[in-house]
């Protein structure tokens, strides 16, 4: 859903419209989305759960819009952004841990692994995330980020040996077409 927060986001507070073929592209993704999912039991039992989902979802949207802002206004460099999410949500961590009264104490192993993963699985990450904020529109970087499923399902394939269903397959090609049609524009 975060696409769609981002896109109502991006048209009302951006001024940033897609064309009328990346709005059909938005729309591929998203069934695409819907298709690669449909055959999962959908449970709105759990309340809690699609309530912090949403949250997220727009909670998500809101920090690429103003992020996408500030980016292309060149109001701030890529690493503001970058810093203040990862000092906030470094924070919320540490917090989370002393509440939870679970402090661990990592091997040198353990320190190396969470020296590469804060500098290259999330601070680089963070830094060419928001420099590509900075050049593509909210919505159209939205719609990229809804490739990780694509991503994700043939990860689980190579190393968890997942079956790919040909309803499956369908939602991935679709979510793939119509993430190269968000990124048509024209000049």
């Amino acid at each position: 859903m975060t696409p769609i927060f981002v896109l109502i986001l991006s048209i009302f507070t951006l001024k940033e419209k897609p064309t009328f073929i990346q709005f059909i592209g938005i729309v591929v993704v998203i069934f695409g989305v819907i298709v690669f999912f449909s055959s999962l039991p959908l449970v709105l039992s759990d309340v809690l759960g699609v309530f912090l989902t949403v949250l997220s979802g727009i909670g998500w949207a809101t920090y690429m819009i103003m992020s996408r802002y500030y980016l292309r206004n060149n109001r701030i460099n890529v690493f503001t952004p970058t810093s203040y999410s990862m000092s906030f949500g470094s924070l919320l961590l540490l917090a989370a841990a002393i509440l939870s009264n679970n402090i661990v104490f990592p091997s040198i192993s353990g320190w190396l692994i969470i020296f590469w993963l804060s500098i290259v699985n999330t601070a680089l990450a963070f830094v060419l995330w928001n420099h590509a904020l900075k050049t593509l529109r909210a919505y159209e970087q939205s719609i990229l980020q809804n490739t990780m499923l694509i991503q994700i399902t043939l990860l689980a394939c190579v190393f968890l040996g997942e079956v790919l269903t040909p309803q499956k397959i369908l939602g991935i090609m679709m979510v793939f077409i119509g993430a190269l049609i968000v990124q048509i524009r024209p000049k």
